[in-house]
């Protein structure tokens, strides 16, 4: 399969093992840390998603620097090292009997947020140097992507066996391993940093890189409308399909005795499974239209979400989450190949870091907002809003790219050198 002809790569081969781990590590570590954000605050454990978000829209800048100016591999190392040993400190509190109190836990979740805020854009930099070509990036995009997806399976699965015998701390401590397996794996794959001016090394001015990278964004239309369509995307499923949906199910008058987490729980079995199937297509197909696929894709998102409006019948509960399912790939996976192809190699980790802070700024503005808009017009309606700003998004970027849909890929290899000279003139006015 061509999909995983990245891995014939030795070094491809070793950081992709090393993140496989640890993304199951994470999903476990997200679990422990709102099972005890829950018992300590009850519903207002909420503000925890914001907090985290804001964390990451701060550090994600400084990240997408970092990462186009040092050492990939020591970075990585580095911030693995950190965190292994962050996520331990509330199992070791809970053995030496001190209070695990929010103070604490938010602490922690700050600190583990901007962590894998400078990471993220570091190993996604680290993965476009190492591909030789769009198509080869293409599979190895989808590989990383369909992992994750296949990781929230199997943590599912790791969770329910060891939750009736390994206390929830200890998911923490299983955390810490798998940072020390990734430390383990980029020590074998090799260097994987970019040649760096010694006066870029010298002077990491990140408000700089910040400025740069949303010039370079600006420049390119299709960047500008999907980094846009990013943050829209991240609030619809945060707030319109995990709180929306719950909600949904839990009000409506035809539950089910489990209260509607049976339903639940399905759809989103169903959502995942349908995303891996259209990851595995897309990692082997040999050409890839970027912009239509982004575009179908969030076409289909918002169809899907709107579907849930005649929940609990879980015939629609299941054609939504098919819809949702494939769309979710549809953007994700072409958007990573538009970065690479618009964006000069030395810049590729700030564009990133510009997308996971745009996916935040979406998080925090929509849990501001989702309180409010429930009273208004209910969880039907929150979700009928998401699913019918995804599609309009989708058909408006149909309409305003009429033109250009049909050579994307000329148009988009074009503006290479475009942000080639954006990043040289930013350089000789004092970057």
């Amino acid at each position: 399969m061509r999909l995983f002809a990245p891995l014939a790569n030795r070094r491809i081969a070793w950081l992709w093992a090393g993140q496989v781990g640890s993304v199951i590590g994470d999903n476990l570590y997200g679990v422990a840390l709102a099972w005890f954000a829950v018992s300590l605050v009850g519903a207002n454990a909420t503000y925890l998603v914001a907090t985290q978000a804001l964390s990451i829209m701060l550090a994600g800048m400084i990240g997408g620097s970092l990462a186009d100016r040092l050492d990939r591999r020591r970075l990585m190392i580095g911030l693995d090292a950190i965190r292994a040993i962050a996520v331990l400190i509330l199992p070791l509190a809970e053995m030496l009997h001190l209070p695990l109190s929010l103070p604490l836990v938010y602490g922690i979740a700050i600190l583990m947020a901007a962590l894998g805020a400078i990471f993220d854009p570091t190993l996604q930099a680290a993965m476009t140097g190492l591909a030789r070509s769009a198509a080869e990036l293409r599979a190895l995009n989808a590989l990383t992507d369909g992992t994750k997806r296949v990781a929230r399976i199997g943590s599912s699965g790791i969770i329910a066996l060891c939750a009736s015998f390994l206390p929830v701390t200890h998911f923490f401590t299983l955390d810490s391993v798998t940072f020390l397996v990734s430390i383990a794996t980029l020590l074998k794959a090799g260097q994987l940093h970019l040649p760096a001016r010694p006066s870029a090394v010298a002077r990491p001015h990140w408000l700089s890189d910040l400025r740069l990278a949303v010039r370079m964004a600006v420049t390119h239309p299709w960047l500008r409308f999907n980094l846009l369509g990013t943050a829209l995307g991240f609030a619809s499923w945060m707030i319109g399909a995990m709180i929306g949906l719950s909600l949904l199910l839990q009000s409506s008058a035809a539950q089910s005795s489990s209260g509607g987490l049976d339903l639940y729980g399905i759809t989103i079995g169903i959502y995942a499974a349908a995303s891996l199937f259209c990851n595995l297509a897309l990692g082997n197909m040999k050409q890839l239209p970027v912009m239509l696929t982004m575009l179908l894709g969030r076409c289909l998102m918002g169809l899907g979400y709107m579907s849930w409006l005649l929940a609990p019948n879980i015939a629609w509960l299941s054609i939504g989450a098919v819809l949702a399912g494939l769309g979710s790939p549809m953007i994700d996976i072409p958007f990573f190949e538009l970065i690479r192809r618009t964006t000069a190699p030395d810049h590729v980790g700030k564009i990133f870091a510009l997308r996971i802070v745009m996916q935040n700024l979406g998080i925090v503005v929509a849990t501001l907002v989702a309180t409010p808009l429930l009273h208004l017009i209910g969880a039907g309606g929150l979700i009928a809003l998401f699913g019918l700003l995804n599609v309009g998004t989708a058909l408006s970027g149909a309409f305003r790219f009429r033109e250009s849909l049909r050579g994307d890929g000329a148009l988009a290899e074009l503006t290479v050198s475009e942000g080639v000279a954006i990043a040289a003139k930013t350089a000789d006015s004092g970057h």
